[in-house]
Order: C-alpha cells, then structure tokens, then sequence
C-alpha cells in the first residue's frame, strides 16, 4: 500500500492560563512507497509519534490529506483504515492467553467481516508461525519475555492482515542484546509479508539498521529523507550530521580560504570551492587517519582499544565540546604514544556547513 501524505500539520490546542498553541507536525510532504519499511527518526518531541498517530486515524491532521493508495483516508475513522499497530508498551491484556491476544481483534469485526473459526485458526497459526511464538499460545502475557511480549503484539497487529503496519517505539522497553534480536526479527518478518511498515524511534543506530528509508525530524519538521547511508554520507544540515552516528560526528571551528580548509590556522584540507567564509567544520570520527606529516593537530586525553579500532579521546581548541573521539586502526597504536598526535583528514568524512543557518555548503 502507497502511502502520501500532503502538506499534513497537526497544531494543538492552547493548554492552561498563558498556554500556546503547539504545531507538532509542520507541513510534512511525504510518499512512502508500496512495501517498503520507513524509519521516522528524530529526538523527542519531533512530531514522529503525532504523525504515527495521524497515520492510523487516532487524531485528525489540522491542515493537509493522507492518501492510503488513491484513496484519501484523512477523516477515516480507525477501524476502516486496515492498519495495524505495535505500541510501546505493547498493550496485551494480562488476563487473556497468548491465543486469546491475538485472536481479540479478530473476534471484534463487525457482521460482515466476521470470520468463521476455522479462517480465525488459520490465521492464527499463520502468523503464530511468523513471528515464531507458536509454542506460547497457551501462556499468560506475564510468563512471557519482554522480547515474547512484543511477537505477540506484533501477531496481534498482523492477525488483521492490515494493509500498513505501524510501529511506535517498539524495542524501548528491551534490553540492548534483545533489542538488536528484535529489530531483526521485524525487518525479518516485514519482508516476509511485504507490508508497508512504517517505525519509529529516536535510535538512529535501530532505524538505520532495518529501514529502506529514513525520514530525520526536528521540531515537526521534515529535515531529510533517503536511504539510510545516502543520509549518512551526506547530510544536509549540521542537525542531520550531529544526530546520525556513534560515536557522534565531531564539530569544529574553521575557515575557509582561497579553497583551503582552515583548522586554528592550519590548512586541514584544500580544493575547495566555497566563498572565503568562516564555517562550520564536522569530521566523522572515522575520518581520522593518524600521519606524523598531517596538519590536524590534537591533544591526547586517552585511548579505548577497542580490538580493531581504537578511540581516541583527545582535544582541540577548535572543537565546540571540551574533547572529540577519533576512531583510528588498531595496529596504529605504537603511533599514539605522543601526547600531541597528527592526523590527515579523510575528506569524504568531512562535512562543512554554514555558521548562521548551519545548512551543507556546497564544495563542488
């Protein structure tokens, strides 16, 4: 099922005495394609979940249309939108069986969608089989895993055999190794069906991992859309840049002269063709190789052996936090023994953004 969604914001109402109307989501113009697993990622309050929520009818667009395919779905109710959804806290009931779960939207259609017990059995099994808890039926929610819990919840939400699937912050409530076995599982499991799935998070390392695309929000805005390592390799904007990646791109203060890349007043990197300007310079901690002829000086703090890499901990007077972390080869330790380290500059990994709007400057 193609998704659009048209110039859709959601503003909410002013709350208390002084209170202020909130526009959550801000003119979002985005085509999902049929089949396709979206990534809709930013920091809290980014207007994801809205927009999730705005996806399978639990509130209403202020301004703008959905389309599911060629039909405008903008004031459908729920239960006619065919969608499935996967909460947070995964909202089973604790009284009824693993079967029971699942079984409950089925049991719920209306007289003419009503489903004889066989077609509810098979479906069951089906997607019992899927997510592979077909040994659980018989179990409470509280005898499961948090990691069972969550098959179940997404069963429950394939057992309707919706037309899109949503997934708000799924894998919050698992622990680190349970969440990247789940997020393996799902992508897994929407393959397999070819739904259009649409998962949000605030891990970017989660929604790069399984998404076909990524959407990055701020403030209700749309910052980019693409391919999870088209955006990593090139972001638009320094607020993109910042927030893929881990470690985290580091930021710093340079120059730009005659084409030349300025870092405190050592030429880092040359070719360029930006206008003489004072900019921001971000380096992908992966962008440091360490040379003894390099111009890119740094203080030495510490080191992370890490096995194959190493991190580097280390300071520059031109860096907007107090240190940056340099991810170099593990058989390069014998050159970090100085206290000032040299480093040549990778200049894919090299990002220069402007110093008012932080916007990507354009080096071509």
């Amino acid at each position: 099922m193609k998704i659009c969604l048209e110039n859709v914001t959601k503003i909410f109402a002013k709350s208390g005495k002084n209170g202020q109307e909130v526009k959550a989501v801000d003119d979002f113009n985005l085509v999902i394609p049929d089949g396709e697993l979206i990534g809709l990622l930013g920091p809290s309050g980014c207007g994801k979940s809205t927009t999730l929520n705005m996806l399978c009818g639990l509130e209403e667009p202020s301004l703008g249309k959905i389309y599911f395919g060629d039909e405008d779905v903008t004031n459908m109710p729920p239960e006619l939108r065919q969608v499935g959804m996967v909460f947070q806290n995964y909202a089973l009931y604790p009284h009824l069986s693993v079967r029971k779960n699942i079984l409950f939207p089925l049991e719920n259609l209306k007289k003419e969608k009503k489903l004889s017990k066989k077609e509810m059995e098979d479906r069951l099994n089906n997607v019992a089989n899927l997510v592979q808890i077909s040994d659980l039926l018989e179990r409470k929610p509280k005898e499961l895993s948090g990691g069972q819990q969550q098959r179940v919840a997404i069963a429950r939400a394939l057992v309707k055999m919706p037309n899109v699937l949503l997934l708000d912050e799924p894998l919050s409530n698992l622990d680190a190794r349970l969440r990247l076995n789940t997020r393996e599982e799902i992508r897994k499991i929407q393959r397999a069906t070819k739904i259009t799935t649409i998962f949000v998070t605030h891990d970017q390392e989660e929604a790069m991992s399984i998404s076909d695309q990524i959407v990055v929000m701020k403030d209700g805005k749309i910052q980019q859309v693409g391919r999870p390592q088209e955006v990593y390799d090139n972001p638009i904007n320094l607020f993109v840049a910042k927030f893929l990646g881990n470690p985290p791109i580091n930021v710093f203060e340079g120059k730009i002269i005659d084409g030349g890349l300025y870092i405190l007043n050592q030429k880092v990197l040359d070719g360029y063709k930006i206008n003489n300007q004072d900019v921001i310079v971000a380096i992908r901690p992966e962008g440091f190789i360490v040379d003894d002829n390099g111009s890119f000086i740094a203080n030495k703090q510490s080191l992370e052996v890490m096995g194959r890499e190493i991190s580097v901990v280390a300071n520059n007077d031109a860096c907007v936090t107090k240190t940056f972390r340099a991810l170099v080869q593990g058989e390069d330790i014998a050159k970090l023994a100085k206290e000032d380290i040299h480093f040549k500059l990778k200049r894919n990994k090299v990002f220069i953004f402007d110093k008012v709007d932080e916007r990507r400057l354009n080096d071509e």
